[in-house]
C-alpha cells in the first residue's frame, strides 16, 4: 500500500543533531532570539556609533539585525528544510541593502569619491526609510507566530526526489540557453556598444527568455540536490527505480557552463547570483552545516573585492574594447585585471554602496529636497498593468523606477540615447512613498504592505510543502526567488510584482509541475530483474 506523504505535523523541539541552523551557527545560535539580538547589537552599537560618530546609523544597522533575528526565529521550523522562506528572504534582502551596506559605508568615513558622496551624506535617513518598511513586514508578521509553532515541515518526499532530476535539467537548459543567447547577441554584454544597441529596442535577442527570469534563480539553487539524488544513495522509500547516474555530471558541467557564460557579460549579478543561488542550494542537500559554514567565508572573501573590481573594470576603455562574442579575449582581460587589482581607500564606501543602490539619499539632497509631494503622479499606468509593453509600446512607464531616480537628481534626461533610457536607478518602496507622500505616506504604505505580505506568507505556510505535489514543492521554492529580485520597488513596481508577476509565475509554475509529472519517467532507471 503507497504511504502517505508526511504532512506539517505539531512542532517538538528538534533535536540538535536534526537542527541544522543549531549546527551552522554553533554558540550563536542564541543570537536568533529576539530580545537577545536586540541586547547584543545595543552593546555593539555603543562601541562602533563612537568609532564613526554615526550613532544614529549604527542604530539603524543593529536594528536591521535584530529584524533578520526575528525573522530566522519566526521560521526556524522551515528553515531547517528550505534556505530561504518568504520572511526570512525580504528581511534578509533588506538587511544587505540598509544594515550591511550602510554599515561599510559608515566606516569609510571621509573616504568616499563624488559618485558615493549621497549615500554617505544621507545615509541616516535613507536608512529610515528602508527601516520602517522592514519593521513593519516583520512588526506584523509576528500575528503568524502562532501558525509556525504548530509547523514541522516534512522532509523531501519519494515522489518529489523522483521528479527532481528532470525539473533541475529543464531550469538548467533554459538558464544555459538564456545565458548562451545573451554572449552570443550581447543583449547581456556590459560593453557600450553591445548595451546601447540592444537596450534602446523593444524586441530583443532573448525577449522569449525575459518572462520567465525568475526561474534562473532556481537552477543554481537546486543544482547541488538534483547531483545528490542523481549520484547518491536511493532511499527505499523513494521506490525501485532511480534517476540515471549521467544526470549527475551533466547538470554540474551545466552549472560550470552558466557560471562562465554570466561571467563573461560583465555583469556582477549574473555570477555572484547564481554563486549565491548555489550556496544557499547546499543547504537542502546532506552537506554538514559546518562546512557550509566555511563556504560562506568564502563566498564572502570572493565577493566583496570582486564587486567595486568588476563595477571599475567596466569604465575602462580595455573593457569597453572588448565584447562578450570575443570570450577569450574578455576572459584574459578579467584575469588580469584581478591579478593586478589593489585596494585603494574608497573601496569600502564603492561596496557599501553597491549594496545599497537604491537612489534614495538624492531625496534628502538639492534638488530633490525642494521638490514638492509627487502625490499619484504616473500611478495611473497602472490602468494598462495587464497589457504587455510589445503589444502595446506606447504603453505608459510601469516600471518607472529610474524615472523617479532621475527627477529626484534634477536631470530626467540623464542616461537617454535618442530619448530613450539605457540607465537604470532604482528606488526603494520606501523612497517612493517618501517622493509621493512624506512620512506619513510611508508609515501608512508600509503597514498597507506588511498586511499583505503577512497574508502571502500565511497562504504559503499552508500550501507550500517538500512532501506533496511537485506543485507544493515549486511554491515553497518561489519565494527564494526575491533575493535577487525584490518584489518591493517604487509603488507601481511592487503593484506590477503582486499583479502580473506573480500570477504569471503561479501559472508557469502549474505548466512546469504539469510537464514534470508527465515526462520524469523518461529519466528513471528500472530496476534489473531479478536471476
Amino acid at each position: 500500500m503507497a504511504q502517505t506523504p508526511r504532512r506539517n505535523l505539531p512542532l517538538t523541539s528538534p533535536p540538535s543533531a536534526t537542527d541544522r541552523l543549531r549546527q551552522l551557527l554553533g554558540p550563536a545560535d542564541r543570537l536568533l532570539h529576539p530580545l537577545t539580538a536586540l541586547a547584543v547589537a545595543t552593546l555593539l552599537w555603543i562601541p562602533l556609533a563612537a568609532l564613526t560618530g554615526r550613532w544614529v546609523a549604527m542604530a539603524w544597522c543593529g536594528w536591521s539585525l535584530v529584524l533578520l533575528a526575528t525573522a530566522l526565529w519566526l521560521e526556524r521550523p522551515w528553515i531547517n528544510r528550505l534556505p530561504l522562506p518568504p520572511l526570512t528572504v525580504i528581511t534578509l534582502a533588506g538587511f544587505q541593502r540598509w544594515g550591511l551596506g550602510a554599515f561599510l559605508l559608515a566606516q569609510a568615513g571621509e573616504r568616499v569619491n563624488s559618485d558615493v558622496l549621497p549615500w554617505s551624506r544621507a545615509l541616516e535617513p535613507s536608512q529610515a526609510l528602508w527601516g520602517v518598511v522592514s519593521t513593519a513586514i516583520v512588526g506584523v508578521a509576528l500575528l503568524n507566530r502562532p501558525l509556525l509553532r504548530r509547523q514541522d515541515p516534512a522532509p523531501l518526499s519519494g515522489a518529489v526526489r523522483r521528479r527532481l532530476p528532470l525539473l533541475v535539467l529543464l531550469l538548467a537548459l533554459y538558464s544555459v540557453g538564456y545565458l548562451l543567447v545573451g554572449v552570443i547577441s550581447g543583449t547581456l554584454d556590459r560593453s557600450n556598444a553591445n548595451y546601447i544597441h540592444w537596450t534602446v529596442r523593444l524586441w530583443r535577442a532573448d525577449t522569449l527568455f525575459v518572462p520567465f527570469l525568475r526561474l534562473r534563480d532556481l537552477f543554481p539553487l537546486l543544482v547541488p540536490l538534483g547531483i545528490q539524488v542523481c549520484a547518491g544513495p536511493w532511499p527505499v522509500e523513494a521506490g525501485e527505480a532511480r534517476p540515471r547516474r549521467w544526470l549527475a555530471p551533466a547538470l554540474a558541467l551545466l552549472l560550470l557552463v552558466s557560471l562562465v557564460l554570466g561571467g563573461l557579460t560583465g555583469g556582477r549579478g549574473l555570477l555572484l547570483g547564481p554563486l549565491l543561488m548555489l550556496l544557499l542550494g547546499l543547504w537542502m542537500t546532506s552537506l554538514p552545516p559546518r562546512m557550509i559554514r566555511w563556504l560562506v567565508v568564502g563566498f564572502l572573501v570572493f565577493a566583496l573585492p570582486f564587486i567595486p573590481l568588476m563595477g571599475s573594470l567596466r569604465t575602462t576603455a580595455a573593457f569597453q574594447s572588448t565584447v562578450s562574442q570575443r570570450p577569450l579575449e574578455r576572459l584574459e582581460l578579467i584575469a588580469r585585471s584581478a591579478v593586478n587589482a589593489r585596494p585603494k581607500p574608497e573601496t569600502l564606501a564603492v561596496i557599501g554602496r553597491d549594496l545599497f543602490p537604491s537612489s534614495d539619499p538624492y531625496l534628502f539632497e538639492t534638488p530633490g529636497s525642494e521638490q514638492p509631494p509627487a502625490g499619484w503622479k504616473r500611478l495611473h499606468g497602472l490602468l494598462f498593468l495587464w497589457v504587455p509593453k510589445h503589444l502595446y509600446p506606447n504603453r505608459p512607464e510601469i516600471n518607472d523606477g529610474h524615472l523617479i531616480a532621475k527627477e529626484i537628481m534634477g536631470k530626467p534626461e540623464l542616461g537617454t540615447v535618442d530619448g530613450k533610457h539605457v540607465w537604470f536607478p532604482n528606488m526603494s518602496f520606501g523612497g517612493d512613498l517618501y517622493w509621493r507622500f512624506r512620512k506619513p505616506g510611508v508609515v501608512i504604505g508600509a503597514l498597507l504592505f506588511a498586511a499583505l505580505y503577512a497574508a502571502f506568507c500565511r497562504v504559503w505556510y499552508r500550501w507550500a510543502s517538500l512532501s506533496g505535489s511537485l506543485l507544493a514543492y515549486l511554491i515553497a521554492l518561489y519565494p527564494a526567488t526575491f533575493l535577487n529580485g525584490l518584489p518591493l520597488r517604487s509603488v507601481s513596481e511592487t503593484v506590477w510584482n503582486w499583479l502580473w508577476e506573480f500570477p504569471k509565475y503561479l501559472l508557469i509554475l502549474v505548466v512546469l509541475a504539469w510537464v514534470v509529472d508527465r515526462l520524469h519517467p523518461l529519466l528513471l532507471r528500472s530496476p534489473r530483474p531479478s536471476p
